[in-house]
């Protein structure tokens, strides 16, 4: 386990395709024309049904496009021998899911509204504008609305595994304190160390351009003279004036101005996300807690920096990863009861494979699983 943060999806068995969201959706959206009269030439075979489902050979190559694109993407491909075996796999979610789906209660459809609306809107964070998102999605074949109804389907997947899956299974208190004590590199923490930072650039400002600034640099004289200003800066600091208020009078790094100049930082070794330029960081973590460095020249310009707090590594106690490791280890048993469960759904189901190769393939697989219990 790398990090007990990121817990495993409920639906193992159903979210493959749904991982490919935004991979490109060539079966149709390239060239609908020549889709559409490849269905009259070919009609589409229902190739796998039970009560109340029933899967098409359409809808599987729509998965099978959508998870090679994801793969390739990452630079990884699928040899021809093993297509049958990936269709065998992405037949069985297509299945699972549907069977989830029809279990689905009203409170499920409704709690799984939240959890996709949150999710969309954390996709959507991520991107620089809704415009840009909404291309994302245009560029992969992909509508706002198919966009929706995918990742609502994937939630009252979800809901459903909860209520009939996670809510049997219990973690006791030595369960968690056995995976805390055996684990314990998973929860060991770096030093951190809370600073306030003024920069006097010596790159132009002036473009209002966030993108723009800091590309061109000043002047030789006008470097001088905002040399001259930083060690004016530093002798006030240095003095004892207000660090917070020397801050939002001279500091140029527009970021952090507005939060009184405050970062929380790490060493680069520990966390490349969370640490500063090496000669920051080596200043910041050479002093002590209170200490405001010397002048820090950078390619950026002049740096001040203020130590305003020091938190030492070590090991994070239980009471505070308690929750985390239970949540941990609920998932951790969901995906081992998945696959009897959803076998249950579709022996209830009656579920056929009407692919003569499919079918022999997921019963190869059905049976090397038995063979490892």
């Amino acid at each position: 386990m790398k990090n007990l943060c990121h817990i495993v999806l409920l639906v193992g068995m159903c979210v493959l395709i749904n991982n490919s969201l935004f991979s490109q959706d060539t079966s149709s959206a390239n060239n609908p024309s020549q889709s559409s009269k490849a269905i009259d030439l070919f009609p589409d075979e229902v190739i796998a049904k039970g009560d109340g489902i029933e899967i098409k050979r359409s809808q599987l190559d729509e998965a099978f496009v959508l998870v090679k694109a994801n793969l390739m993407a990452g630079s990884q491909y699928i040899p021809d021998e093993r297509r049958k075996v990936l269709e065998a796999r992405l037949l069985d979610r297509l299945i699972a899911t549907q069977l989830l789906l029809k279990k689905a209660t009203e409170e499920d459809k409704k709690k799984a509204e939240e959890s996709a609306k949150k999710f969309i809107d954390e996709v959507k964070s991520r991107t620089i504008s809704e415009d840009v998102f909404m291309l994302h999605l245009k560029a992969n074949g992909l509508s706002y609305e198919k966009f929706k109804t995918r990742v609502l389907e994937q939630a009252i997947c979800d809901e459903i595994v909860q209520r009939e899956v996670k809510s049997g299974i219990t973690i006791s208190d030595q369960e968690i304190k056995k995976f805390y004590d055996e684990n314990q590199d998973e929860f060991k923490v770096p030093e951190i160390r809370k600073i306030s930072h003024i920069l006097i650039s010596t790159r132009d400002m002036s473009d209002p351009s966030p993108q723009l600034r800091f590309k061109r640099e000043l002047s030789d004289e006008q470097k001088k003279e905002k040399k001259k200003l930083a060690e004016s800066v530093l002798a006030r600091a240095k003095k004892g004036d207000d660090f917070v208020k020397l801050v939002k009078e001279y500091s140029d790094d527009v970021s952090s101005r507005e939060r009184d100049g405050e970062y929380t930082i790490t060493r680069a070794k520990d966390n490349p996300r969370t640490a500063m330029m090496p000669e920051l960081e080596a200043a910041a973590f050479s002093l002590s807690a209170g200490d405001i460095s010397d002048l820090i020249t950078t390619p950026y310009g002049y740096h001040i920096i203020k130590v305003l707090d020091i938190k030492p590594a070590g090991i994070r106690p239980l009471s505070e990863v308690k929750d985390e490791i239970k949540k941990y280890l609920e998932q951790k048993e969901v995906q081992k009861q998945l696959p009897d469960y959803f076998n249950k759904l579709k022996k209830n189901a009656k579920v056929q494979i009407l692919d003569p190769e499919l079918r022999e393939i997921q019963e190869k697989m059905l049976k090397s699983s038995d063979d490892t219990k």
